[in-house]
């Protein structure tokens, strides 16, 4: 019976040195590119995104929001939605009626379902002086800006936890990734069977223990 903690000691040693705790990370991938085929000056005006989840599984995006920067500024549309099989969207703000929409804004707002890990939406977003309808460069708009502040990115997980960041100045080039990951650890679950019999023997050796000093 002396050797009831030194077995109940060795189960928890064990849970503690067994397989590694698995990494569950959240994560997106967001390029900023001008799109091809059209020439310079309109590609830069419209510029083309790509939002990846590269989340373990498990993780869908359900959001994506974007601020403009420079609030001089403003989003006119969203538009040329394309995405990977069974993700829907929905384009919250601005309106979704194409160049000249109605409502404008200073940020971009889509909210989605089925955009689980590996797992793709692209779009492209118009972007104008406030009330007038001109073109423009997203280089001195989201960035490279002088005293108005960088435009910022926030995506929402499926489990409520978000990332997001403000784009630092860059060079002026014809594409731009923006990544963020963040991971937890949770343990193996032959880890926690591993923890219940050292406990319980520890629990039961304390109570014979309590029985035998009465």
């Amino acid at each position: 019976m002396k050797r009831s903690p030194v077995i109940c000691l060795a189960f928890l040693a064990l849970a503690l040195s067994s397989a590694p705790a698995q990494a569950q990370t959240i994560g997106y991938s967001l390029d900023l590119f001008l799109p091809p085929g059209i020439d310079t000056v309109s590609a830069a005006d419209a510029p083309a995104w790509k939002l990846t989840n590269i989340s373990s599984p498990g993780f869908e995006i359900v959001e994506l929001k974007v601020g403009i920067g420079n609030p001089a500024f403003n989003f006119d549309s969203g538009q040329n939605e394309t995405h990977s099989p069974g993700v829907g969207f929905v384009l919250h703000a601005p309106d979704s009626s194409g160049d000249g929409a109605t409502v404008r804004s200073d940020e971009f707002r889509y909210t989605f379902t089925g955009l689980g890990a590996g797992k793709e939406f692209a779009f492209r977003t118009d972007m104008d002086p406030d009330s007038v309808d001109a073109q423009v460069d997203f280089r001195t708009i989201f960035f490279n800006n002088g005293a108005a502040p960088n435009s910022t990115i926030f995506v929402r997980f499926s489990d409520n936890r978000v990332l997001s960041m403000q784009m630092p100045d860059d060079t002026v080039r014809e594409a731009y990734n923006f990544t963020q990951t963040e991971g937890s650890a949770v343990p193996e679950p032959s880890s926690v069977l591993l923890f219940l019999p050292a406990l319980m023997g520890l629990a039961a050796f304390r109570n014979r223990r309590s029985r035998g000093t009465r």
